[in-house]
């Protein structure tokens, strides 16, 4: 399902269950470059599985193409608090 034409992207994204299904729409919007949308989305993901640090490191990605420094920052420190032993976030935060 994507969202209609009438819907925006963070409504649709709300209205989404499973967090597996809103990374899904984030990863395609991401690809879309539509980083506001992807940006919604894996928030709903994250908000659906606060525990899961890929989710967090998806949303930094968008947050990142977007040029939003902190939006990155404060996911990649999600990320961290999931796992702590996180390489990818620990890197990606050093180069911010």
């Amino acid at each position: 399902m994507t969202a209609s034409s009438s819907q925006t992207p963070a409504d649709h994204a709300a209205s989404l269950a499973s967090s597996g299904e809103a990374n899904g729409h984030g990863m395609n919007a991401l690809k879309q470059g539509a980083f506001d949308a992807a940006i919604a989305y894996f928030g709903r993901a994250c908000a659906l599985d606060p525990e899961a640090g890929p989710l967090w490191r998806n949303l930094a990605t968008a947050y990142r193409n977007k040029g939003d420094d902190a939006g990155e920052r404060t996911a990649l420190d999600h990320a961290l608090d999931c796992d702590r032993t996180d390489f990818m976030a620990w890197q990606r935060k050093a180069e911010l």
